[in-house]
């Protein structure tokens, strides 16, 4: 695969479109763009030709299947959770410092909350780590 469709995976894998694998395709990688109700949809693959192009295919229910993974930043907001719950700085009781956590976009919001709870960038970076090491 050329550097061009590897760039544009990696920033595909960082969306919140969903990931399929293209059954009939050899299990290729899509992203779905548009779903309708009985399933049918429009996927988004990368790659699926000799050629490295990409291409846009409609494809019926029974043509993909959902690749269910959590994202890095799910990852990242459990692990802030669990080291700030191991520190006794958040409780299982305090329901609306976990969903603050929990409810962030981003991980610049995460790294702002633990932050305020006086974190270093050695323990944020630790988080990080650990965060990565379970993809």
């Amino acid at each position: 695969m050329s550097t061009f469709y590897k760039k544009l995976t990696e920033s595909l894998a960082d969306t919140s479109l969903r990931r399929v694998k293209v059954t009939y395709l050899d299990n290729f990688i899509g992203y779905i763009l548009e779903e309708e109700e009985g399933g049918d949809a429009l996927v988004y693959v990368i790659g699926a030709e000799a050629n490295d192009e990409s291409q846009i295919l409609s494809l019926g229910p029974d043509e993909y299947e959902e690749i269910n993974s959590t994202s890095i930043l799910d990852n990242v907001k459990d692990m802030a959770l669990l080291y700030l719950m191991t520190k006794g700085l958040v409780s299982d009781h305090e329901e609306d410092k976990i969903c603050e956590i929990l409810s962030a976009n981003c991980i610049q919001q995460v790294d702002a909350y633990l932050r305020s709870n006086s974190l270093t960038d050695t323990e944020i970076l630790n988080i990080l780590k650990s965060a990565f090491a379970i993809e």
